[in-house]
């Protein structure tokens, strides 16, 4: 069935997105499929599509035949807000500490500052928390649970949902990286107690009976959060923020001492001394937790890459149907060059490393005047990287906090070259902005994590594993095709990549293998990317 022009005003009052001017086939088809699926009772419609292919007008048009409303979810605040550019009219809602209190405006945004998260403890500290109008998160909130859409990030959901927050009875909700869900599942629940915590507590690392350790943890925890509540209440921001944060440990202690005897969850190391137990796997947890808070569900990803096996690890157990579209970007204006110059595997990174650093030198030379995302995967490559490469393009990821510097540092280069372990997320480089991708390294799960060794160890633990490593892989050459007019080669430098796709090459999307070419050398290569 084909649909209407987008000017049609059977689409209702709301704008499209100025850069959407029509409908293209293949989105016609996955609107009446998935339209289709759920008018037959299906609950969850998993959208397998590539990266650029329009995902977010698909669920649009979908909630409009609907005659639904929807909640859409990102994985993060910067995903939020590039979906508000897109969709004006749509209800943005973050988390309390993204809006400033009215209580004391005079010293938001100075360290520390008061958000309407400090005022939210039901203390009479804010004068304003009973006035849904006023309250500049209450007003969001109001905003946002009346709207026809409405966007949150997964955390915020899940906090929401599983609370009072109000969040959990919408008809329809629109997931984005869904492939990311179990994932967050996991962060929602898992506990820290870092090096201060221990410390304070007069706690040891836990080694033997961390059962016994943990029932021990509980009458610390309850004892903290009596005394900071006592000081209450208070002019003092940490004070009431302390209050807040004990109030939350508390309750997660409490959670986490009940699960942790039934099993299923690991104790890890985690940075600066401190300890995480985290669950290995979320399935117990997602029909409550995730599936309860809607009646509909449309899953969307561009790394799926078996519906099925996520879908199980999410503790989904009923009927649910899969769309898939086909990419429209040419293939030979995103040509995927394996060339597999180094086996990055530990025992062979002696004799690895020098030939890799040859092969993105002869890279930079072949591509002097276009800008280049190089993927590490670890920081320990990226500092080998940064120890045996040299030139002036160079611009070197130190941290999730000062990404906005140093890509804005890229960018001003017309040549600029950004080495990166972890971006192969949430980042769109269109047009110029990226050209040319590398992958240095098959993106694996860290063996040497505890929750990673204990899931691989389950049934099923190695198609988890290479799910993981195939997904990051096909996310991180999608950072720079961005729509069909674009253009961005990429290079896989690693000879596991063969290996995966001679093995498991029937596991990635169908899009993305027809754009392979092996390679022996560069000599065959095209000069630039047109």
């Amino acid at each position: 069935m084909s649909l209407l022009p987008l000017d049609d005003p059977a689409w209702g009052p709301w704008p499209w997105p100025a850069k959407v001017t029509a409908l293209y086939p293949a989105q016609e088809t996955a609107i009446n499929e998935i339209v289709s699926h759920f008018e037959r009772g299906i609950r969850v419609v998993a959208l397998d599509a590539p990266t650029g292919s329009g995902k977010t007008v698909v669920a649009e048009a979908v909630r409009r035949r609907l005659q639904s409303r929807a909640l859409y979810v990102c994985i993060d605040r910067g995903l939020q807000d590039q979906f508000a550019s897109d969709f004006t009219f749509a209800a943005l809602l973050k988390g309390r500490r993204n809006y400033p209190t009215l209580n004391r405006p005079e010293v938001f945004g100075v360290e520390p500052f008061l958000t309407c998260e400090d005022c939210d403890l039901d203390v009479g500290v804010c004068s304003y928390c009973d006035e849904p109008d006023i309250c500049p998160y209450r007003a969001a909130k109001r905003r946002a649970l009346g709207a026809d859409l409405a966007c949150v990030n997964t955390a915020y959901f899940l906090r929401e949902a599983n609370s009072a927050g109000g969040l959990s009875s919408w008809p329809l909700v629109v997931a984005d990286e869904a492939d990311r869900l179990e994932g967050a599942l996991m962060l929602s629940v898992e506990v820290e107690f870092n090096r201060r915590r221990l410390t304070l507590w007069g706690l040891e690392h836990p080694r033997n009976d961390i059962a016994m350790w943990l029932q021990g943890v509980l009458p610390l925890a309850l004892a903290d959060a009596q005394y900071r509540a006592s000081l209450l209440p208070s002019d003092d921001v940490q004070v009431r923020r302390d209050a807040r944060r004990a109030k939350e440990f508390l309750a997660r202690v409490s959670l986490l001492v009940e699960e942790y005897q039934r099993g299923g969850w690991v104790c890890c190391d985690v940075k600066g001394g401190g300890v995480a137990f985290r669950p290995v796997m979320v399935n117990t947890v997602g029909p409550s937790a995730l599936w309860a808070h809607s009646a509909r569900w449309l899953l969307m990803s561009a790394t799926l890459l078996g519906t099925a096996r996520l879908l199980r690890a999410l503790g989904w157990a009923e009927r649910f149907a899969v769309v898939q579209m086909p990419s429209t970007f040419p293939v030979a204006r995103r040509p995927l060059y394996v060339w597999p110059v180094a086996d990055n595997v530990k025992a062979k990174q002696a004799e690895s490393l020098p030939k890799l650093v040859g092969a993105i030198e002869q890279i930079l030379q072949r591509h002097p005047q276009e800008r280049i995302l190089i993927h590490t995967v670890s920081f320990r490559l990226l500092e080998e990287l940064r120890e045996h490469l040299v030139s002036s393009r160079l611009h070197f990821y130190e941290s999730m906090r000062a990404l906005p510097r140093t890509l804005a540092a890229y960018l001003s280069q017309l040549d600029g070259v950004l080495v990166a372990p972890a971006l192969e997320r949430g980042l769109d480089l269109p047009d110029g902005a990226c050209r040319v991708i590398v992958v240095s390294k098959v993106p694996y799960p860290d063996l040497g994590d505890a929750q990673v060794a204990a899931r691989m160890a389950l049934p099923g633990g190695r198609e988890w594993y290479l799910d993981q490593a195939l997904r990051a892989l096909v996310q991180m050459t999608g950072r720079g095709m961005r729509h069909a007019e674009d253009r961005c080669v990429s290079y896989l430098l690693d000879a596991q990549v063969r290996r995966l796709l001679r093995q498991h090459g029937d596991r990635l999307p169908r899009w993305w293998r027809e754009a392979i070419v092996t390679i022996r050398g560069l000599e065959k290569v095209p000069h630039g990317t047109r």
